[in-house]
């Protein structure tokens, strides 16, 4: 007898755990209106404030964005639109957090953006309108190591971005001529600058860059014909102080 009162009382709390498990995941559907701005999305009952389920969201009568949520985090597939339901991008999302590009789209179709992922690396390709390859992204354990951008006439690199150790604050920028000659090369330190690597001209004359060196000294810019036209000024890094620009004009 206390054996099947037992099981009974078991029984009873597992199919009222069940119910109130189902019950906190009922939701309903909800619509907000603001100037033209039209959002459909559901909600948890148990909780209003909680947005779970699909969610569309239009103006004036124009599909802008397509998606759902999980207890109120971004997941699954997120669609974006141009007018006239033109696909503009897509991304993917897992509880929260972006997972994957699935690919950007001009007005007319052709193809902004390309993501590949292997292992602990992911590509990104940007194009032109034109399907001129205009940059590439390198990420590593999700930090961009690495940015490249081209010329998109010629698919020359124009600029290289680089950490060559993912785990320093060191960024080493180069600039290239169209004519795939140097033009000039800056480290940065947390993203201002600091030590020159050279400068040099169309023809690869080296240029006056200028003294500066960790953080301190004078860094002299020049422009894609090889005239100077900014200098800048760095501070010892200890002042918490950053990039002083000053035009100083050309020279011929």
């Amino acid at each position: 007898m206390l054996h099947r009162s037992l099981l009974f009382i078991i029984s009873f709390l597992l199919v009222c755990s069940v119910i109130s498990a189902q019950d906190s995941l009922q939701t309903r559907k909800l619509t907000k209106t603001v100037n033209g701005l039209v959002e459909t999305y559901y909600v948890r009952l148990s909780d209003e404030k909680i947005w779970h389920g699909p969610i569309t969201c239009s103006y004036n009568n124009e599909l802008l964005i397509t998606g759902s949520y999980d207890n109120d985090r971004l997941d699954g597939e997120w669609r974006y639109y141009y007018p006239g339901k033109k696909l503009k991008a897509a991304v993917l999302y897992s509880k929260g957090h972006f997972t994957k590009s699935l690919g950007a789209y001009y007005p007319d179709g052709t193809k902004e953006c390309v993501d590949s992922i292997a292992g602990k690396k992911e590509f990104i390709w940007i194009y032109t309108p034109k399907s001129e390859l205009s940059k590439e992204i390198l990420y590593f354990n999700g930090m961009r190591i690495r940015e490249t951008v081209y010329y998109p006439a010629t698919g020359k690199i124009k600029t290289v971005s680089s950490k060559d150790d993912p785990d320093t604050s060191l960024t080493r920028i180069t600039h290239y001529y169209e004519n795939g000659g140097v033009r000039s090369a800056l480290l940065l330190k947390r993203y201002k600058p600091y030590t020159g690597e050279g400068c040099f001209d169309p023809s690869g004359k080296l240029l006056d860059q200028g003294n500066l060196r960790e953080g301190t000294g004078l860094l002299k810019v020049y422009q894609d014909n090889g005239r100077r036209g900014y200098a800048a000024k760095s501070v010892r890094p200890s002042i918490r102080a950053s990039l002083l620009l000053s035009l100083v004009g050309r020279r011929g």
